[in-house]
């Protein structure tokens, strides 16, 4: 690979401008054009270079002062411009001691969903006893969010991003939310998390989790074995080993349980949805729509009244050809019809499904927008007025709804939690992110969670809709 040479191209220009950023780059007095948005700076503060990465493979970009990003292979190609700014204005809204300026990264042709490694030079007056964590934000006027971090010697601290945006490290642990100590406003159910319990046993693809309240067990996936598990977590404390429910579950990733005990299983690898009716026995419930396979549903949620929703992006077809031409959200109505309630574009992927706690509102988490949709569910189930519900810091997966309706999300940081309305209350990090979610155990007030290779949970004090 070539050697990486950075070029100061651009400091804050004074012209006025509109925002977004003129085709010329120009913004407002103290504003600098980032990735199209003129963003804050003063003087000498703000920065923007070029670094040209010639590679057909991944590499590793760094900037004169030892900030580094490592792309991996396959996420470059050819000839890249990688635009690096950075700016000491913004990061006033994490609410700590920041120990280095704020950047962007904007590779031109990066891979999405390819996890990016991220290296920060610290200040050699930072202790080795103290702890520091990079924050990651899309708009740094707005909310900042921890990501996983790990420190390797007194001067480094590197942590993986799944996406692009403005990154910074500050001194001190990361919170439950990034609001800088303020007290929580009412109705957070953020303060109400406990400590986090880790389940034993080792897996490689975790992923799809469901309560099933008349067994008293939660039920969660395993994609990559092609299990399905069940764990009571009730009766036993530690709690014991998880014992199969399913064997040969072609690569189950979204798992619901409805009013009657049935389990429904999202099948990415069958490219169907399943129902199961006691260990190791299932049968194929929804195959296809108007003939054509789908192309591997994700997640699936059911209404009291047995309709089921269901999610099916195109995102492990694994060389075979989609049939369905979008990436779509499904209902199949208690009495058996099929439809497809949203046709997604390309750039789209559902993901997570959830009801509200009403069932007036279904809630889709889009992984490559990094938005929660909503949709307004009416008496037969028929979906209405989408809208984006809120963004996410990083690409969203799983999602479960507590019985004050507010909204969890899995994405790679942790758990991302927004009100009803739509307000973020704020993240719950945790190490090895989380992709799938659900309320379960007594009164529905555990929080169970997977990431790719563990099951873990946490006592919560809003319990959950269902």
């Amino acid at each position: 690979m070539k050697r990486l040479v950075p070029l100061l191209l651009a400091s804050c220009v004074s012209e006025p401008s509109a925002v977004p950023c003129t085709t010329d780059g120009r913004c407002l007095p103290s504003y600098t054009c980032i990735a199209s948005a003129c963003v804050p700076c003063s003087g000498d503060e703000c920065e923007t270079s070029f670094i040209t990465l010639i590679s057909t493979g991944g590499g590793l970009a760094c900037g004169d002062d030892e900030t580094c990003a490592r792309f991996p292979p396959g996420s470059l190609v050819g000839t890249t411009e990688i635009e690096v700014a950075r700016t000491t204005q913004p990061t006033t809204s994490i609410g700590r001691v920041v120990l280095s300026r704020a950047f962007a990264v904007r590779p031109l042709t990066l891979v999405p969903l390819q996890e990016i490694e991220l290296t920060f030079k610290v200040s050699r007056q930072v202790e080795l006893t103290d702890t520091v964590t990079i924050y990651r934000t899309l708009d740094p006027r707005g909310t900042w969010e921890p990501l996983r971090t790990s420190r390797d010697s007194l001067v480094r601290a590197s942590a993986f991003s799944d996406g692009l945006g403005f990154f910074a490290l500050a001194r001190g642990n990361a919170g439950p939310s990034t609001d800088g100590g303020a007290p929580p406003p009412p109705g957070d159910p953020i303060p109400g998390f406990g400590a986090e319990t880790m389940f034993p046993g080792g897996a490689t693809g975790l992923h799809g989790l469901a309560w099933d309240p008349m067994e008293r067990r939660v039920l969660f996936a395993d994609f990559r074995a092609e299990r399905v598990y069940a764990f009571d977590h009730v009766a036993g404390s530690p709690p014991g080993n998880p014992i199969p429910y399913r064997s040969a579950s072609a690569a189950t990733y979204g798992l619901a349980v409805d009013a009657t005990g049935r389990v429904l299983m999202a099948e990415l690898g069958g490219r169907a949805i399943s129902l199961g009716t006691g260990t190791d026995m299932s049968s194929r419930l929804i195959t296809d729509f108007q003939g054509q396979r789908f192309s591997g549903p994700a997640d699936v949620a059911v209404r009291s009244d047995g309709a089921v929703y269901f999610t099916d992006p195109r995102f492990n077809l694994m060389g075979a050809a989609a049939e369905i031409a979008f990436n779509g959200v499904f209902l199949r109505t208690s009495g058996g019809a099929l439809t497809a309630e949203w046709q997604g574009p390309a750039n789209s992927e559902p993901r997570g499904i959830e009801l509200s706690p009403d069932e007036r509102t279904l809630y889709v988490t889009d992984a490559a927008q990094r938005a929660i949709l909503a949709w307004d569910v009416a008496a037969n189930g028929a979906l209405s007025g989408m809208r984006t519900f809120g963004s996410t810091g990083a690409a969203p997966d799983g999602v479960a709804v507590d019985g004050a309706g507010n909204v969890y999300v899995g994405t790679v940081a942790g758990i991302e939690v927004f009100s009803p309305t739509g307000q973020r209350w704020g993240l719950v990090p945790r190490t090895g992110g989380v992709q799938s979610i659900a309320f379960g155990g007594p009164g529905l007030r555990t929080l169970y969670v997977t990431s790719e290779s563990a099951l873990s949970s946490f006592p919560v004090t809003t319990p959950g809709a269902r």
